[in-house]
């Protein structure tokens, strides 16, 4: 485990589920308080990696599922939450209603986020339905490897022509 600030990383991902209550934006400022949602998860770990994908309701409100390998608590997730919905509501003069993000731990996330990114064919929301961090897309880069043809079978000699061949430099101290 990894721990900064009250989060910390394990095998099992959390599940965010970001909704609106009764009044709720369009899908572009549903987007700007997602982004906001996501910097205050930024100040409580500088390694905090995410995929959220977007999803439309069917009375028209977008909500995000977010998956993270980091565990955040709850109260971090409401708080921040419902003090973006709540700034939108009194700048629209709107009456607040408490949200309540829903939160899971997941062990398949895979199998969630497929369901989403799949779920609405008709791409009914105004620009990307998910996204992922960059260090998230950092880790997803392919390694690169190379080839190096070899006639030897002794694991000694593989060692030597891989290290002969290659353009690492091996320093013993």
């Amino acid at each position: 485990h990894y721990v900064k600030s009250g989060i910390s990383r394990s095998k099992k991902c959390s599940m965010i589920t970001l909704s609106y209550p009764m009044h709720y934006p369009d899908d572009r400022f549903s987007k700007i308080h997602l982004d906001h949602f996501l910097k205050r998860m930024n100040r409580h770990a500088t390694d905090f990696m995410y995929l959220w994908v977007a999803e439309k309701q069917k009375r028209g409100a977008i909500h995000f599922h977010i998956v993270t390998p980091n565990f955040i608590p709850k109260e971090i997730i409401n708080k921040a939450w419902s003090e973006i919905v709540r700034k939108w509501h009194q700048n629209n003069n709107y009456e607040f209603k408490q949200v309540l993000p829903n939160v899971l731990s997941v062990k398949n996330a895979s199998q969630y986020v497929t369901k989403y990114i799949t779920k609405d064919e008709n791409n009914s929301i105004e620009g990307n339905r998910y996204n992922i961090s960059k260090m998230a897309q950092e880790l997803s880069k392919p390694v690169i490897t190379e080839l190096i043809q070899t006639t030897s079978r002794n694991p000694s000699e593989l060692v030597h022509e891989v290290f002969a061949n290659s353009k690492v430099c091996v320093f013993q101290i």
